[in-house]
């Protein structure tokens, strides 16, 4: 079991509670308690007047019944699910995802979590291409690790094995130190088996240029100095260099289902917003593939 207190804070919308995807959830979530990946877990939600099909004058008048009638609803919701100490609901200053989420943030600071954590129904977001939103947001202004569940994928074998825990290794940009620490932090108490893995991308033609591509050596170099910053943080890892199969995504997916992983974890470098499609790239097709919670690290 870990040691210490292990916070998270779980963000749901206000309609989460009629939401069939909520025991997929809930028993993802479970897991990590049960296993002692959390011990405290909070609920939180973030409403605005926008959200209502009310006047400002009418939405001012009802606001206490509505966040009463969204607490219900979202504790109905979870009903004997999940163990949670509270539910709160926030109120940001505008719809954006920038203010839900900087409300969220402001929040998960406050009550001092360890982990954001976000369900995302990976397969129908993937499918209209419409996952940035909150959880790209999230992934650049999160003050803590964020833990995306994929509802749409049910609790599988992997849980049901020693924990073992992924670390994607991306050559051509290596996780900071800063992210390692983080990772470490949350890893290693955890006893995991942890893999280290690279895969070997295909050279593809973006416009008229080749995107660059880390080699066998430099993949190489970089995994061994990535396991002995992690060694140097009481974290022991094996490494491995796969070939890109269909898609980075994909090949990560297939790997971590192969192995019984339990989490598999990316960094996300700190980017402005003109950069934030990235997110489109490998971490956003991975929601699409993955059958297991996906923990983002922020490089810095």
């Amino acid at each position: 079991m870990l040691q210490g207190m292990r916070r998270g804070m779980l963000a749901l919308n206000p309609m989460a509670g009629e939401s069939g995807s909520i025991e997929t959830l809930c028993e993802q979530v479970r897991h990590l308690q049960k296993d002692g990946f959390l011990n405290e877990l909070c609920v939180v939600s973030v409403v605005h007047k926008s959200y209502f099909p009310f006047s400002s004058e009418t939405y001012k008048e009802r606001h206490d019944e509505i966040v009463k009638d969204i607490e219900h609803s979202l504790a109905a919701g979870l009903k004997e699910r999940l163990e949670y100490q509270d539910i709160q609901i926030l109120e940001a200053p505008t719809s954006t995802d920038d203010d839900v989420v900087r409300t969220i943030s402001e929040w998960v600071f406050k009550k001092r979590t360890n982990f954001l954590i976000l369900g995302v129904h990976g397969h129908q977001n993937l499918a209209h291409g419409s996952l940035g939103g909150i959880p790209s947001t999230a992934s650049f202004l999160s003050p803590v690790p964020l833990l995306v569940i994929n509802v749409a994928e049910p609790v599988h074998e992997e849980f049901n094995s020693a924990p073992a825990v992924l670390l994607a290794v991306d050559a051509s940009e290596p996780p900071s130190l800063r992210a390692l620490r983080r990772f470490a932090k949350i890893i290693e108490p955890l006893k995991a088996r942890v893999q280290l893995v690279h895969i070997l991308r295909k050279r593809k033609l973006i416009g008229q240029r080749l995107r660059p591509v880390a080699n066998f050596d430099k993949a190489r170099r970089v995994l061994l100095e990535t396991a002995q910053q992690l060694q140097n943080f009481g974290v022991e890892c094996n490494m491995e260099i796969l070939k890109e199969q269909r898609s980075v995504a994909y090949t990560l997916a297939t790997y971590a289902e192969r192995n019984k992983i339990w989490i598999t974890a990316v960094t996300s470098p700190v980017r402005d917003i003109k950069h934030r499609l990235l997110w489109g790239s490998t971490t956003h097709s991975l929601l699409g593939h993955l059958k297991c919670p996906l923990l983002v690290l922020r490089t810095s």
